[in-house]
């Protein structure tokens, strides 16, 4: 039997041919780009959470120890995962399942890029790719192309498996809520942002060298992002500084972590391009929106004089960018349509976007530049071409050597030595440059100003006077919707009416939050009548920050009887005024108060000025509009009063009481006094009630017709049918005498059982029942059974005024006018029981 030897194992198949020509330095620096990327996005990622998380423990006062967010691992660790996939613009997703009430879910999702972290990737390549194979370059590319393809892919898998994982998560239930919540930033367009990044730069860095377009493009970029940066930071680093030396610790921190975003709102705002907060009606009531002028005066001519400062220099340094050649056709398409995609860039990314859903409910709110602001970046755009090619040349050629050298610092000498040097580095070798247009590596020379056709000086002043009025109207409208045309005035205005008496001017500057009900007292003639008024006032600070309720808030101080009232009047913009400009509503902080009418009639006389208004009707139990008792002492009567209450400036008010009658009367006078902002517990009530004459008269009337019951010598009684009896036992009587063997009591009742008890008639008007208590009858008489027989005496004592159950007979009143008006039915009634079928009807 043959033995044959194992046949060894075929060989790998190779490596495609293009692959071996790759060396393994091109591999590592692949594979190192994305990394230093990482690490840069991490750390600025990292130190964004923490800053925040700090803010947030200041803010709440959790101490130095925050504890974990949710159950998705230490706090720190979760946000800045979360973050760093944030970073490339992927919105935070939310979710959650309640267990309870039958099981629903919602969702939603925060939008919030924090810029830091992809500059942190950014800045981290760039300042080590020299030590990370700077020389290292793909000559094909097809070979550059797959490279960069497998560096973003794998930096953006890396970043969106963290972002899924790593995540905010709480599953559980507690004695409050039972559900499970969650929340990430893995995203499809977070993955290609990523990825598009992270390849764009690998990509960039494995270039042999760089073409002229490329350069131009860059060149563009590397222009706007100095523009933007410069001024976003300088900015947002001044509100830092700011809050913390105003002791602010936990909004400088918050500024600090959300630095470049913050920074880009200011640069918008100084361009004048509004900062807007909007949403559903559940968060905000109203769009609200912040422009440069909302802050101190001081602040924003700062603000202004330091952005065109920048914008000169900007242009300054484009005009050196592009060796003076800023006039040439790719410098007008390049730098504008670079300003353009980044202002379209912030604008719409830039900012907070918050949205939910649950239940079958959805809200929302956004906090971002005015959607038109992309415009004014592509204004900017023109503005620094201009200056570049009209201004800078001549400002070169007069300005200090050290001075241009200061103001170029970081870019390519000013001056050579010789004409057409090779460059060393091969990065930076262009094709040969046209005689017309020379290239970007070009040894410079000393530029000559363009020449200026006497066309284009006219069209260029032309435009140049356009602008100047633009910016001075700007100005001077600004200056004066702050002075003259402003809020101060609008607040000036309202304290002068009250103190002058124009009680009509004052409410017509409250704006339209009062109804013409309750301003029925609020009358120039009511309130000059009035005591104890405003002497006096002085305007303070006027501070432009805003709130929830007013745009615009204004210290002042009022003097009523010789005591100073602080107040903050808010006010909020509404319409215009001279046509350009804001006219102001007062919101808030108005020196009138309130006091509830309760009850009483539909006329009253206030100051001695008779006025038409209508009772709220609150707390009234009797049965007409203008009878009631009085409120129940001490009770809360607040929310009436924001609700039902009338309008009453400072001073002290004399309200009438009504007019009466012989039965009804409305009771004493009141003296109302109302200090700035108060509002008066003590409610105007002119209760109608009846006086001490109607129960006398009610009394005397109804017992002069019970007298009657004492008719004598018969059975029934015509005018007190009640009274009717008869000795049914025997078959004769006569000689009937009847006298009380306990005299009635009669007492006046309201007829509502509820109010019954201790209810004063002098405080009630209501419908009223005289009640008959006690008052019993001795009846003594004679019978006998035959014509034969003796008559004997007898007597028996009885109740006519109880019924059945022993009630009380009542008799139920009424006013007619001034004539009392008894229903004695009760009296007409005989008790069938006492009286034998003889005597019945």
């Amino acid at each position: 039997m043959s033995q044959h030897a194992p046949q060894p194992p075929p060989p790998p198949p190779s490596a495609p041919a293009f692959l071996k020509n790759i060396p393994g330095q091109a591999w590592a620096r692949t594979l190192l780009i994305p990394l230093a990327f990482f690490g840069g996005a991490f750390l600025m990622a990292g130190l964004t959470a923490a800053l925040g998380l700090s803010g947030m423990s200041v803010a709440a006062s959790f101490g130095s120890d925050m504890p974990q967010l949710m159950d998705g691992g230490p706090s720190w660790i979760v946000m800045t995962i979360q973050l760093l996939g944030m970073g490339f613009l992927s919105p935070l997703s939310l979710g959650f399942d309640i267990a309870d009430f039958g099981m629903f879910s919602g969702g939603g999702s925060a939008f919030f890029v924090p810029w830091l972290v992809p500059a942190g990737g950014i800045a981290a390549v760039a300042v080590t790719q020299r030590f990370l194979g700077g020389n290292i370059r793909a000559q094909q590319a097809g070979i550059r192309f797959m490279l960069a393809g497998i560096a973003g892919l794998l930096f953006a898998t890396v970043v969106t498996v963290l972002a899924a994982t790593v995540r905010f998560r709480y599953d559980g239930g507690n004695e409050m809520i039972d559900g499970r919540f969650w929340a990430h930033s893995a995203s499809l367009p977070g993955f290609l942002v990523a990825a598009m990044l992270v390849g764009f730069s690998t990509y960039l860095l494995l270039l042999p060298r760089r073409g002229l377009l490329l350069q131009r493009i860059l060149t563009a970029i590397a222009a706007v992002f100095e523009h933007v940066l410069i001024l976003a930071g300088a900015s947002a680093l001044a509100l830092v500084i700011a809050a913390f030396i105003q002791g602010e610790t936990e909004v400088g921190q918050f500024v600090l972590a959300g630095f470049l975003t913050v920074g880009f709102f200011a640069f918008s705002m100084l361009h004048f391009v509004p900062t807007v907060m909007s949403g559903s009606e559940e968060i905000v009531d109203s769009a609200e929106s912040l422009t440069i002028f909302t802050l101190p005066t001081a602040a924003w001519i700062i603000g202004l004089i330091v952005m065109v400062a920048v914008l000169f220099v900007t242009a300054f340094r484009w005009s050196l960018r592009t060796q003076f050649y800023a006039p040439a056709p790719w410098a007008w398409i390049a730098l504008p349509v670079t300003y353009l995609v980044v202002g379209i860039l912030l604008t719409s990314a830039n900012g907070l976007h918050f949205s939910m859903y649950m239940a079958g409910e959805a809200m929302q709110m956004s906090i971002s530049s005015a959607a038109w602001g992309f415009l004014v970046w592509l204004a900017i755009s023109g503005i620094v071409q201009v200056l570049a090619i009209y201004l800078m040349p001549g400002l070169w050629r007069r300005m200090p050597a050290g001075l241009v050298r200061a103001l170029g610092v970081g870019l390519a000498p000013h001056t050579a030595p010789t004409a057409h040097t090779t460059p060393v580095d091969q990065t930076t070798v262009m094709p040969a440059a046209t005689i017309a247009e020379p290239t970007l590596n070009e040894p410079f020379h000393a530029p000559q100003p363009r020449a200026v056709t006497r066309k284009s000086k006219a069209l260029l002043w032309t435009g140049a006077g356009v602008i100047v009025l633009m910016v001075a109207g700007w100005i001077t409208h600004s200056v004066l919707s702050r002075t003259v045309f402003g809020p101060e005035d609008t607040a000036e205005a309202y304290l002068q009416a009250v103190v002058d008496g124009r009680a009509e001017d004052a409410l017509e500057i409250m704006g339209p939050n009062l109804t013409d009900d309750l301003r029925a007292l609020a009358t120039d003639e009511v309130y000059q009548g009035a005591a104890d008024r405003p002497d006096r006032f002085e305007l303070g600070d006027v501070n432009f920050d805003g709130s929830a309720a007013s745009d615009v808030s204004v210290d002042a101080t009022i003097y009523q009887s010789g005591k100073a009232y602080p107040l903050e009047l808010g006010l909020s913009e509404s319409g215009t005024q001279a046509m350009v400009f804001n006219d102001w509503d007062l919101r808030s902080g108005m020196v009138s108060g309130r006091a509830l009418y309760a009850t009483g009639p539909t006329q009253l006389t206030v100051n001695d000025v008779e006025v038409d208004v209508e009772p709220s009707g609150l707390g009234a139990t009797g049965a007409t509009a203008d009878s009631s008792s009085e409120m129940h002492d001490g009770q809360d009567i607040s929310n009436w009063i924001e609700q039902y209450g009338l309008v009453l400036l400072p001073g002290t008010y004399t309200f009438t009481a009504p007019e009466g009658s012989e039965y009804l009367s409305h009771g004493d006078d009141l003296e109302l006094t109302i200090t700035p902002g108060e509002h008066s517990q003590t409610p105007i009530e002119f209760n109608q009630s009846y006086t001490e004459a109607f129960e006398t008269d009610a009394v005397a009337q109804i017992a002069q017709r019970v007298e009657s019951c004492l008719a004598d010598a018969t059975i029934r009684v015509d005018d007190c049918e009640a009274a009717s009896w008869e000795d049914t036992g025997w078959n004769a009587m006569t000689d009937m005498q009847r006298t009380w063997e306990q005299p009635p009591e009669i007492e006046l009742v309201p007829a509502d059982p509820e109010t019954e008890g201790e209810t004063d008639l002098t405080q009630y008007s209501g419908p009223v029942t005289a009640r008959v208590v006690d008052g019993s009858i001795n009846v003594s008489y004679q019978v006998r059974d035959d014509e034969d027989d003796d008559w004997m005496d007898r007597d028996r004592i009885y109740s006519p005024f109880q019924g059945s159950g022993f009630e009380p007979m009542e008799f139920p009143i009424t006013l007619d006018g001034d004539e009392i008006q008894v229903d004695y039915s009760a009296l007409d009634q005989y008790n069938p029981s006492w009286l034998s079928q003889e005597f019945r009807d």
